[in-house]
């Protein structure tokens, strides 16, 4: 017999005061106005999904993404709290 459980997780989007720049950027995002108290998982991805870095972040206001790696174009910042809540900036990089 297979038993199969499942846990629905609920992740909030809203609308945060983190703010990231430069941008566009050439070698390293900044990340600002995190709260200090907070763990944060990060995910640099492209416009299909594709990660192409990702961080853990625990309890600082600010976090330097080094992003030098990265091809020129499109890609989004995924900042998810330890109380699921999401936002997902837009960057460009140069």
């Amino acid at each position: 017999m297979l038993l199969i459980l499942y846990s629905p997780v609920t992740i909030t989007v809203f609308k945060a005061a983190i703010s990231v720049y430069p941008n566009p950027v050439k070698n390293i995002l900044h990340i600002k106005r995190l709260d200090a108290n907070a763990k944060y998982q990060v995910r640099i991805t492209n416009e299909k999904g594709n990660v192409f870095a990702s961080a853990s972040i625990d309890k600082t206001a600010s976090y330097d993404f080094n992003v030098q790696g990265l091809h020129r174009g499109i890609y989004y910042a995924a900042i998810i709290s330890s109380s699921n809540k999401l936002v997902i900036i837009k960057f460009v990089k140069e």
